[in-house]
């Protein structure tokens, strides 16, 4: 894959009006490597594998992410930027593999040139529609998203590992958190049409909605959302690449 398709076509007109060292924000979506394990059987064993492998992933994707940033950074001092190094910070807790970085239209290039780095979005912010010459059939349109509930910071991460009881016990704290953010956002996503397409918020605080355009930008205003990303599917040849 070239690292010209990682790059989102939005980013022309982001970065029209910018000049070479004007600093945009950006959001980055990393490949984490898949986890190997062994199959286990029962309900106890399964319960078991899936919370390793939730820690499992947590930790892979925080140091493919780390590396990622780490050698961009690296790439936009040669670039540059040494005195006024760009910027990175991770999208909540880490747990997913999202961060948001800045750009300049020097070194977007050379973010997307990263080997574990999938695709580069541009960081816009949401703007109401004006109500001048509104389609007002695509406010009531409905679509697709997953919600990224604001949740309480865990704790302070510990040197030896956790005990199975820890483990559930931190999803189970994390979900409630999110459970509690969900409450504060119900009365808007019944206002706006909206539904629920799953019982309750995963263990990383996240739930996937189908809800109008503008049910989502009401949404993004919320103290109770951290973000939103469009629940679409990714398809081979919008990154680029060929089945076999």
């Amino acid at each position: 894959m070239s690292f010209q398709t990682k790059i989102s076509p939005a980013f022309e007109p982001f970065l029209a009006d910018s000049g070479e060292d004007d600093k945009r924000d950006a959001i980055v979506i990393f490949q984490a490597p898949p986890i190997e394990g062994l199959l286990l059987r029962g309900r106890l064993r399964e319960l078991k594998r899936r919370l390793d492998e939730v820690k499992e992933q947590v930790a892979i994707q925080k140091a493919v992410e780390q590396k990622a940033l780490t050698d961009y950074q690296a790439a936009s001092r040669d670039l540059g930027y040494a005195e006024t190094p760009l910027q990175t910070a991770a999208i909540g807790t880490g747990t997913l593999p999202v961060a948001t970085v800045e750009v300049t239209r020097k070194t977007l290039a050379a973010l997307a040139e990263q080997p574990d780095v999938l695709a580069v979005l541009p960081n816009q912010q949401i703007h109401l529609i004006q109500p001048r010459r509104v389609e007002y059939s695509n406010l009531i349109k409905k679509v697709r998203a997953i919600v990224l509930l604001q949740i309480e910071n865990p704790e302070p991460k510990r040197e030896q590992r956790l005990s199975r009881a820890e483990r559930q016990a931190a999803i189970l704290a994390v979900r409630r958190s999110a459970e509690a953010s969900l409450d504060n956002i119900n009365e808007t996503i019944d206002r706006f049409d909206g539904k629920l397409l799953a019982d309750r918020p995963d263990a990383l605080g996240s739930i996937p909605i189908e809800i109008t355009v503008a049910g989502i930008n009401a949404l993004a205003r919320s103290d109770a959302v951290k973000a939103i990303i469009e629940d679409q599917p990714i398809y081979p040849e919008h990154l680029g690449l060929r089945g076999s």
